[in-house]
């Protein structure tokens, strides 16, 4: 819509209508273009993290409470939001070590670049995971390798031999996640747990932790319902992020 037309339907004067209007677009929730304005990428996102959030059980927050405790360290919960294919962090504890730099609760987060993105997409069928690497922009975040289709595609076969992923330094410089998918009782996946560490644990470490992690995230998606019983994913294909 023109500012015009908007004017005329919240009945207010053009100059305080244009204002409004450039100040939801500065916010996310409009998108000024040249035929005038439509709704935004904020919206999407809102969206998300309510589609992800209705369908939380409180074992995973109690899941988390307890990881949090056992490895010292922050931990995560993503849910895959499969409206805009991506994870969005819906349950977050920091560890006694607080980890400084960690995605905030709500934040939808890129697949390529983190170890929850990697877990979930090792788990998807061929149909979600197109759908899924379909929606990446492979954007370069920290890390010094550029991640391509066919790039992601092959590091997905270790992750899925190994039943968890860690990624180092590619989203955020000063941490290493290890991630573990959850797959709930009708075979869908749910979502990842991630284990935040500072960067810097030998090899076998990261494997001792990243072994734990699964069989965590087994036993949660033991609890967790099929996704038919939760919510109905949407069938709606979001453009902005």
């Amino acid at each position: 819509m023109g500012v015009s037309e908007v004017a005329r339907l919240v009945q207010i004067d053009k100059g305080t209508t244009s204002r409004l209007l450039r100040q939801l677009a500065d916010a996310g929730l409009l998108e000024a273009g040249d035929d005038g304005y439509r709704l935004g990428w904020r919206i999407g996102e809102l969206g998300a993290l309510w589609q992800s959030s209705v369908s939380m059980d409180s074992a995973i927050g109690a899941t988390v409470a307890t990881m949090a405790r056992e490895f010292s360290a922050t931990v995560q919960y993503a849910t895959y939001n499969r409206m805009l294919h991506k994870p969005v962090i819906t349950y977050a504890v920091e560890g006694p070590r607080r980890l400084k730099v960690a995605s905030a609760v709500g934040e939808i987060v890129p697949v390529h670049v983190t170890a929850v993105g990697y877990a979930i997409a090792s788990v998807l069928d061929n149909e979600e995971l197109h759908d899924c690497i379909g929606s990446c922009e492979w954007e370069r975040y920290i890390g010094n390798d550029e991640i391509d289709a066919t790039t992601f595609a092959n590091r997905l076969e270790e992750v899925r031999r190994k039943g968890w992923a860690v990624v180092e330094g590619q989203f955020f410089s000063e941490q290493c996640s290890i991630a573990a998918p959850v797959v709930d009782v009708g075979g869908c996946v749910h979502g990842a747990l991630a284990v935040l560490l500072v960067p810097g644990a030998n090899s076998k470490e990261k494997g001792r932790i990243g072994q734990a992690v699964r069989e965590i995230a087994r036993q949660l998606g033991s609890k967790l319902p099929p996704r038919s019983q939760t919510v109905a994913p949407s069938s709606g294909r979001y453009r902005g992020i």
